[in-house]
């Protein structure tokens, strides 16, 4: 009966600012394409998985940002300071995940260029 109710105890237990740290999981930026020697498909894919990590890296940081809000928001209401290791952490987080985009998108920029000198028409 203890195993049945031990893990809802620790969930109920654990502090708020620790499960929301939770809730923002990074995405994983797919592998960079040597474009010269890609087909069109796999060309295509690799653009296709840029955009999509691109996509979800924006959600990611939209999430960043929005515990970061109710990190403010609870100190606000319990009249207690912003613990500012947690602002300069997520503003951290937010800097590497933006410089991952750029990587990923500049990775597909020159994949297609690499296939356009390979392939030209």
């Amino acid at each position: 009966m203890v195993r049945k109710f031990l893990p809802a105890l620790m969930l109920l237990l654990t502090p708020q600012h620790v499960l929301a740290q939770a809730a923002c999981i990074a995405p994983v930026p797919p592998p960079p394409l040597k474009g010269a020697e890609a087909s069109p498909e796999q060309l295509r894919a690799a653009i296709a998985q840029a955009r999509d990590f691109i996509g979800r890296a924006n959600l990611y940081e939209n999430c960043l940002r929005q515990e970061l809000q109710a990190a403010q928001d609870r100190a606000a209401a319990d009249g207690s300071a912003m613990d500012t290791a947690v602002d300069k952490q997520t503003e951290i987080r937010i800097a590497a995940n933006r410089r991952l985009k750029d990587k990923v998108s500049s990775d597909a920029a020159s994949a297609l260029d690499a296939y356009k000198k390979a392939h030209p028409r």
